[in-house]
């Protein structure tokens, strides 16, 4: 609105300029007619004084413009357009020019006096003209400028505002379509999920109606038959109960009748057994027709027995069919319980098919339903975002509240440290000290209870050298024992066979010798028993001999007991060296693990790092150690200023004493004292302590640094460029670290390490996107802390 407004008054100044030349034109032909009529000028003439006129009138334009860097526009004030001052209005120059050639006639008329009157006046008209003209151009070309001035500042300010707005709404429409496409592909996720989730349900249902009519079908048939075998089996159980009641009967008849028929054998056997005894006893001298008359009883009676038996299995296998049939049945009855089973579940797959019906009509509205509650939980995961980050700052907030406390608790309530929190308030810097005491009075008992457990397990080693040698002796011997054991133990079975072999020889020579014994009738045959009891009786001499020597052998060898505490000692033995074994690893083991952190904790020490999580530096506002060395410091400066006061007094004694009453004039460089920091020495010094208290400052800025945003930041130079490396309080390993190149400019890039490529591309969306390093890394320092506090949980 304002341009146009400062374009509409421009435009009226100029239609004004405009309107004030014509009128100048009009006046200045006037005045040209009347000149010419009075001085006679030629038409020539006034044409080439007009064009130098106006040709000087061009060259003072274009000096105007030059200051200008706005191109000529016929719509601006100072543009003078030639064509249009040189064109008359309806064709006055010439009827004007034509009239100049012709004489005037009534010339002569006019008197000279009137003459010179109009000359003087047509002078000052001219004259005041060009002065008024000349004002107008200078104060048109001042304003002119001015406003060109302001209207250019005025663009130039509000295109600077146009174009950062611009680019601020290009970096917010950037990062708005970025999380629109993530959305969007968050969404797409989803929605492929669903689609995909409804699918499998979709086809799990088709499977599942095709199963359940396949499972029918089957199930229908299978029903058909086993119906049938129903019927069957029903038919056959009839048949075999009847049966069973039969053979039931029949074997009960066998039974009794076997019983019967037993117990008449044995009644018989018994009493044959007596007549056999009886006849023995009567009639030894009986003759052997009586022996073959008992013979062929004993046949017939065993004939019978071998009858009674075979009709005793008959009605075993008799039973055993019964048997068989009696469980034909019982499996009937689990047939006729699994027909119940199938049939219940026949009952339970219809109703599930009804279900899953029901449950495909209404998957259209579950659809409905599943988007909305989709919709629902991207509101309630955002609501829950913006939740947790609100926990997360406030957890943060408390965190930095509580952790200075939190730092010297666990130190201050230890039994040893001999410190309480009220000292650390009151008094921190000797707190500090006692606890630094305490700390390395307990680290050095760790060494020596380090050097004690290594002392220990060199004597546990060396008693387990012991022990491996006794035991391999040990084995050597049981081995040994082990040898003449199975050695005597396979004597005396071979021992034990002969014995026992011999035992039963001695019996039936014993039962042999009593059979002859009773026969005196035969001389032969008692001749012949005479011989054989004599070889007989050898042969038990003899038996009785070896006897004795095994029995005498047995005796002296170790007995069964011994062997087995043997055996039991042995195992005592080789538990103990298991365990010993076992106890000699574990300690190795831990003399390994112990070694290793040793070695760990030893170059961190050498390097001067520390353990953020066990150990915090404290930083005194009054520091002892310093303030020891400087009182050192101040007590050498004393010493020196001391020494120069004596070496100057003893010059002065040695002047005043002397016998010349003029003294020797003294230079006064000599005789003043020097200060410390006059001299090289007291200069290197101060630069030490400024080094010093420089060093201490950078530390506390670092430290500060570091305690706030969670950076270790060290500056290092590579090919002439600075590099920033930094570490995060929050990184898994020591090696996690970022890498920035600081130009001369001022302006940072990152560059590309094994930590970047594992962080996340939603991080770098603050440095592609946005372009701000402090919101790149404290999104990191988050991402981070989020990760160590769910892996702590």
């Amino acid at each position: 609105m304002r341009d146009k407004i400062e374009r509409d008054k421009l435009q009226c100044q100029l239609e004004a300029a405009v309107v004030e030349k014509e009128t100048a034109l009009m006046q200045l032909q006037t005045a040209m007619e009347v000149w010419a009529t009075l001085h006679e000028v030629t038409v020539s003439d006034l044409q080439r004084k007009l064009e130098l006129v106006m040709a000087g009138k061009r060259k003072a334009l274009s000096s105007s413009f030059l200051c200008s860097p706005i191109l000529k526009d016929p719509s601006q004030v100072f543009f003078v357009d030639d064509s249009r001052s040189l064109q008359p209005k309806g064709g006055s120059s010439g009827t004007f020019l034509d009239d100049m050639n012709t004489p005037n006639k009534s010339s002569s008329n006019f008197s000279p006096e009137y003459v010179r009157q109009l000359q003087d006046r047509v002078q000052e008209l001219e004259q005041e003209r060009a002065e008024a003209k000349q004002a107008v151009e200078t104060e048109s070309a001042r304003k002119s400028k001015r406003q060109r001035l302001e209207i250019e500042s005025i663009a130039v300010s509000k295109n600077e505002e146009l174009k950062r707005e611009v680019q601020m709404l290009r970096i917010q429409l950037e990062t708005n379509s970025q999380r629109h496409q993530i959305e969007l592909k968050e969404r797409d996720v989803q929605l492929d999920q669903l689609r995909r989730q409804l699918k499998f349900a979709v086809t799990e249902e088709e499977e599942t109606l095709k199963e359940l009519k396949t499972v029918t079908n089957e199930h229908s048939a299978e029903k058909l038959q086993l119906e049938k075998k129903v019927v069957e089996l029903e038919a056959q159980l009839e048949l075999v109960e009847g049966k069973l009641n039969e053979w039931k009967e029949k074997a009960l008849e066998v039974t009794s009748q076997l019983r019967s028929q037993t117990r008449q054998s044995a009644m018989k056997i018994q009493l044959l057994q007596d007549e056999l005894e009886s006849a023995q006893d009567s009639s030894s001298t009986s003759s052997q027709s009586e022996d073959n008359i008992l013979e062929s009883k004993i046949r017939l009676l065993e004939s019978q027995l071998k009858e009674k038996s075979l009709e005793a299995e008959h009605a075993a296998s008799s039973l055993l069919g019964a048997q068989e049939t009696l469980e034909n049945a019982r499996e009937v009855r689990e047939l006729n319980e699994q027909i119940m089973q199938l049939q219940s579940t026949e009952r339970k797959l219809k109703a599930e098919l009804v279900d899953l019906i029901q449950a495909s009509r209404s998957s259209s509205i579950l659809q409905e339903k599943l988007y909305q509650t989709t919709q629902k939980l991207q509101q309630s995961e955002e609501r829950n975002a913006q939740s947790l980050k609100r926990i997360e700052s406030a957890m943060l907030v408390e965190e930095a509240h509580k952790q200075f406390y939190e730092c010297f608790e666990p130190i201050v309530k230890e039994t040893k440290s001999g410190v309480s929190l009220e000292d650390l308030k009151t008094r921190p810097a000797a707190s500090v000290i006692e606890l630094y005491k305490a700390r390395q009075n307990a680290f050095e008992i760790l060494f020596e209870q380090k050097n004690n457990v290594e002392i220990q397990c060199r004597r546990l080693e060396k008693q387990c050298e012991k022990l491996q040698s006794d035991l391999i002796t040990s084995g050597n011997n049981c081995a040994k024992l082990e040898m003449q054991l199975a050695e005597i133990q396979e004597k005396m079975n071979g021992s034990n066979d002969k014995v026992t072999h011999l035992r039963k020889m001695n019996a039936e020579l014993i039962e042999i010798l009593e059979t002859y014994g009773k026969d005196p009738d035969d001389q032969q045959a008692n001749e012949l028993s005479t011989k054989r009891v004599a070889l007989l009786e050898s042969s038990l001499k003899q038996s009785q001999e070896l006897i004795k020597g095994m029995e005498f052998t047995q005796k002296s060898m170790a007995t069964p007991a011994a062997v087995k505490k043997y055996e039991a000692r042995i195992e005592r033995l080789e538990k103990a060296l298991a365990d010993a074994k076992q106890e000699n690893g574990n300690l190795t083991n831990h003399l390994e693990k112990a070694e290793m952190e040793l070695a760990v904790f030893e170059k961190r020490l050498g390097r001067g790092e520390f353990n953020v999580e066990t150990t915090k530096i404290v930083h005194l506002a009054v520091n002892p150690t310093r303030e020891l060395l400087q009182s050192k410091a101040k007590s050498s400066d004393i010493e020196k200023l001391r020494q120069e006061n004596e070496a100057l007094r003893a010059r002065l004694n040695k002047l005043t004493d002397g016998e010349d009453t003029e003294s020797p004039i003294v230079p006064e460089d000599k005789l003043t004292t020097t200060t410390s920091y006059d001299t090289v020495e007291g200069l290197k010094k101060l630069n030490q302590r400024l080094k010093q208290v420089f060093g201490d400052q950078i530390r506390q800025y670092r430290e500060a640094v570091y305690l706030l945003t969670g950076y270790k930041v060290d500056l290092r130079k590579s090919n002439g460029m600075e590099l920033l490396r930094l570490r995060s309080v929050y990184a898994e390993h020591d090696d996690d670290e970022l890498l920035v190149r600081m130009e001369a400019n001022g302006s940072l890039e990152l560059l590309d390490s094994e930590f970047c490529s594992q962080i996340n591309q939603r991080v770098f969306a603050y440095l592609t996107t946005c372009r701000s390093f402090p919101a790149f890394l404290s999104t990191l320092t988050l991402h981070l802390f989020e990760k160590q506090t769910f892996q702590g949980n």
